[in-house]
């Protein structure tokens, strides 16, 4: 529904499309739409005018991580990859690049901590965008105790009845693995008895 076909899907994700992204899970997305300053990227000008403003408000707030690629450029129309998108979900998840982790180990990072599902797609795609994006509402936040879903909700960015109608496990961690020694196990009578420590 909403004009998401399947050929839409299966086209590549620019990266001002990621940006937008970024910005919703942010929570940062009607400021962005509503941005009127004046200094963007030179290269703006390849979006309309209404996405403009966010490359403009991505400018503006250097703190969000979307520096350009230099000169003061952006690329805004450039296929973006699996790198650059699971960098993007990692930044969402509260950790920083140059402090947490380095962009040329971004995939490994990623895997570390529970991104993994797009990591070797060689074409990226708006399906694997939104695959990456689930993968990553599942997640918990840096700051720990609450999945990314469940933050935003908390925030008020979205709602958790909307959340529970499309999927409520968003809004719990996922289990940590439980490791433990078995030092028994016995049967008797039918029952079975495991001693572990």
């Amino acid at each position: 529904g909403n004009g998401v076909t399947p050929e839409y899907l299966a086209k590549s994700t620019q990266r001002y499309q990621a940006a937008v992204m970024f910005l919703r899970l942010m929570g940062e997305e009607t400021k962005a739409a509503a941005f009127d300053g004046k200094e963007n990227f030179a290269d703006a000008k390849l979006l309309a005018a209404s996405m403009q403003k966010y490359l403009g408000y991505l400018k503006a707030n250097p703190t969000f991580g979307w520096n350009g690629i230099g000169g003061n450029k952006f690329d805004p129309v450039s296929v973006t990859s699996a790198q650059n998108y699971y960098k993007v979900m990692l930044e969402a998840l509260g950790y920083k690049q140059g402090t947490d982790f380095q962009y040329a180990d971004v995939i490994k990072f990623a895997e570390s901590k529970g991104l993994t599902k797009v990591a070797s797609v060689a074409k990226f795609t708006n399906n694997d965008l939104a695959i990456a994006t689930v993968e990553a509402l599942r997640l918990e936040i840096k700051a720990g105790g609450k999945t990314l879903c469940k933050d935003l909700v908390d925030r008020g960015i979205i709602t958790e009845a909307a959340v529970t109608a499309a999927d409520a496990t968003l809004l719990v961690p996922p289990a940590k693995p439980v490791t433990a020694a078995v030092y028994s196990v016995a049967a008797t009578n039918g029952q079975l008895t495991v001693v572990m420590s």
